[in-house]
This record gives structure tokens, C-alpha cells and sequence, in this order.
């Protein structure tokens, strides 16, 4: 028996539309977006007996909002450029910090240069090429012992208080252990993580198979930190303590020889496969 439909919804008054005209009109946006834009507010809906109507005049102004906001981005994005940040950038980080967090700074300025003229590949930030020492994001994982990230983690010594002695290089072969100690971006700047952490997985790309990455850890004290391990999918750390299993407050943990959630794992993880395999070829 075929299934009965049931009877055509009645036209929408003027003014208005039904869903599937309705996202017609947002395209190019998708109908996840128009959805999220409606239980946001944003689009006016109505109801009457065949069901639910949208606002076609709300729908045009939010579309066009969205539009605006996406060529603005390409703009902005079009004077950033991503390196590896040096000791003398320092001071546009802590600005960058102040800038969000509304903070004095966490530590004096000699104490975070002395710690990063250790390794040069610790952190990496999105900067303005047009104007000078202006960061706009970055991200910075710190190769440490496994044992000194415990401390950290189980709070038995503080992040601030790190040198550069504690500091792993990436001068000898085999697997490190990082600590992704902050994450920041300006709030008129949003989603640049992505591109960051993209960007770091591409260095470490290059290293394997001499060097690689056992595993990731992250205590998160803000929201940009947040995303990071949204981003990476890191799952909660746990520890005995006094004999029982405790979750451990605020801290994270991804395993790389793992399968990933996260969508930018699983293509690092791919990649370093494929380089493996690439060694293996018979041409090489």
C-alpha cells in the first residue's frame, strides 16, 4: 500500500513562507544555519493551522547580515599570516591576553622569553601583516617530561612557574609528550584555532617518523582553551586518588595512537600514514 500524504500545507500569507521556500530564500546558507538562526531569534516565525511560517523580510536581513559578515572575514583573513612566534613576541601575546582576559600580565616579560628561546617551535599565532607586533590568535603546547604535565595537571606545580629547563627541544629522535598550556584569540576574530592547530599538525608532519607526538595534554582555564579541546576532541583525565578513581578537574588528554573524534585528528593521523607508507614505497 502506498503511504498516504497528507494534505498540501495552504500557501503562506503575504509577507511570509513555508520551509521549504523559506530556505530557498537563505540560500547560499544551509538549512542547519537557517535553522540555528531561527531558534536564535533572528528569523521571525508565525504559526497557523497548516504549521509554522517564516518571516521572508527577517530571513533577507539575516542573510544579508551573514553575507556581510563572511566578506569581512575574507577581508580581515587576507592580512593575517601564520608563523611560529619568536621571543620578541612576547609583549603582542601578553596584549593579546589583557585584550580578553582583562588581566594584568601573568608573569614579567623576561620570565616567557627565557622560557621560550628554548625551543622556537612552542607556539604559533595568526599576526597582521599591515600593522607591526599585532597578534590576533595563537596556541602554545609545550614539550615537557610526562611526569612534570602530572604535576601540572594534579595541581602539585603551577604552569607559570616552568623555564626553560624544564622545556623539552626537538633535537633528539623519538616521541614527546605536550602540554597545551593556552589558547587565545581576539574576540573580533573568532575561528582561527582551526587553522592554527592545522598548521602545527603540519609541522610535526614533516618530522615523522623521526619525531612524533605520544600524546596531548590540556588544562583549560578559559574559553579559547575550551574550544581547543573541542576542537581536538581530548577526553577527560582521571587519577587514583586515596585509592578511588577521580575525575581531575579541568584537565584533558588525547592519545594519538588512538582512533580520533576530532576531524582534524583523524587527517593528521591520515597524513602521517601516508608519509609512512611513502617511506615504504619501493621508489624510496
Amino acid at each position: 500500500m502506498p503511504r498516504q500524504r497528507g494534505p498540501k500545507p495552504k500557501a503562506a500569507p503575504e509577507g511570509y513562507a513555508r520551509f521549504a521556500d523559506a530556505t530557498k530564500i537563505f540560500e547560499p546558507f544551509s538549512r542547519h544555519v537557517f535553522n540555528y538562526r531561527v531558534k536564535a531569534g533572528d528569523i521571525v516565525t508565525q504559526e497557523d493551522s497548516s504549521g509554522k511560517m517564516y518571516e521572508i523580510a527577517s530571513i533577507i536581513s539575516t542573510k544579508k547580515a551573514l553575507l556581510k559578515e563572511e566578506r569581512e572575514k575574507k577581508a580581515a583573513l587576507s592580512k593575517h599570516a601564520i608563523r611560529w612566534t619568536t621571543p620578541n613576541d612576547v609583549i603582542a601575546s601578553m596584549i593579546l591576553d589583557r585584550e580578553i582576559y582583562h588581566e594584568e600580565y601573568l608573569a614579567d616579560t623576561d620570565h616567557y622569553r627565557e622560557r621560550k628561546s628554548k625551543n622556537p617551535y612552542t607556539s604559533i599565532a595568526v599576526f597582521d601583516t599591515e600593522k607591526k607586533d599585532t597578534m590576533y590568535a595563537y596556541i602554545s603546547l609545550l614539550p615537557l617530561p610526562e611526569a612534570t604535565i602530572m604535576d601540572i595537571l594534579l595541581g602539585k606545580r603551577n604552569e607559570t612557574e616552568l623555564t626553560s629547563k624544564d622545556i623539552l627541544t626537538y633535537d633528539e629522535p623519538g616521541e614527546y609528550t605536550l602540554l597545551a598550556s593556552s589558547a587565545a584569540q581576539h574576540p573580533d576574530y573568532r575561528n582561527l584555532l582551526g587553522g592554527l592547530i592545522h598548521q602545527y599538525m603540519e609541522f610535526w608532519v614533516e618530522k615523522y617518523p623521526e619525531r612524533r607526538i605520544k600524546r596531548i595534554y590540556a588544562e583549560t582555564v578559559s574559553d579559547d582553551g575550551r574550544q581547543m579541546v573541542n576542537e581536538l576532541r581530548m577526553g577527560p583525565m582521571y587519577a587514583m586518588v586515596n585509592g578511588n578513581l577521580q575525575r581531575i578537574k579541568d584537565a584533558y588528554v588525547i592519545d594519538m595512537d588512538e582512533p580520533a573524534g576530532s576531524r582534524i585528528i583523524r587527517r593528521f593521523q591520515e597524513a602521517l600514514k601516508e608519509k609512512n607508507q611513502a617511506l615504504k614505497s619501493p621508489e624510496n
